[in-house]
């Protein structure tokens, strides 16, 4: 048996040339198509991934603002119902204290203007008016007194309605 040595390495360069163009055909038509598609995707991904994060900061910076809105909106809320408990206690003090107060007077005032319009001239008629002027100055002077005590209550309340609950 007789090797033919010209035969055989045109044979191994064939098969040679065939592997290489098998390599070059698998690299340009079957590798690189994946590289490239997968590097599209993996960016892809990258994006949508940066978006959602985009989007996640953004609905956080809305629900903190969502959430200081709430707050200024409760305090608000609260602030306006202690100022409505200040103007609620001085209906109160004013019922409970000034208006018996200012009844009081006004009867000591209409006792006056009556008694004025049907005395007869005499010098017990006229003390009996002057003390009666005094009650009603004397009255006038306590409701006065009253008055500039419920006012200073609730502007006390009020303030403090500020210090708890500051805008």
């Amino acid at each position: 048996m007789k090797f033919n040595f010209d035969k055989l390495i045109k044979i191994i360069l064939v098969i040679a040339a065939l592997v290489v163009a098998f390599s070059l055909f698998y690299y340009y038509v079957i590798f690189l198509p994946q590289k490239e598609q997968f590097q599209i995707e993996l960016q892809e991904q990258e994006q949508l991934f940066q978006e959602q994060q985009a989007e996640k900061k953004r609905q956080s910076e809305e629900r903190i603002i969502e959430l200081k809105n709430q707050e200024k909106a409760t305090q608000l809320y609260l602030l306006n119902d202690c100022l409505d408990e200040a103007s609620g206690l001085f209906l109160h003090l004013s019922n409970t204290s000034l208006t018996p107060c200012l009844n009081e007077a006004e009867l000591l005032i209409e006792k006056f203007n009556k008694y004025r319009d049907t005395m007869i001239f005499s010098n017990e008629a006229v003390n009996h008016l002057e003390s009666i002027e005094k009650e009603v100055g004397s009255k006038v002077e306590i409701c006065d007194f009253i008055q500039n005590d419920i006012d200073e209550k609730v502007k006390t309340w009020k303030e403090e309605c500020f210090k708890k609950y500051p805008q």
